[in-house]
């Protein structure tokens, strides 16, 4: 047996309440508290999930199966 990472947080974040689509090909997870480690809103430690200089947000996250 091996243990495979497949999916990392955003800096700050964690995830929770995972869920296996009803066909078991994608697993969604939340992604909470992304960047709550932040000094101020001016120092942001993520910018998840737009990006740029935007303030960071909890998400919903599909991780699809991959097909051979």
């Amino acid at each position: 047996n091996q243990v495979i990472r497949f999916a990392v947080t955003p800096k700050g974040g964690e995830f929770c309440s995972p869920t296996l689509s009803p066909d078991r090909q994608e697993l969604w997870v939340n992604v909470q508290h992304p960047g709550d480690d932040s000094p101020d809103l001016k120092t942001l430690s993520s910018n998840f999930p737009e990006g740029g200089d935007a303030i960071p947000k909890s998400a919903m996250v599909a991780i699809r199966r991959k097909t051979s």
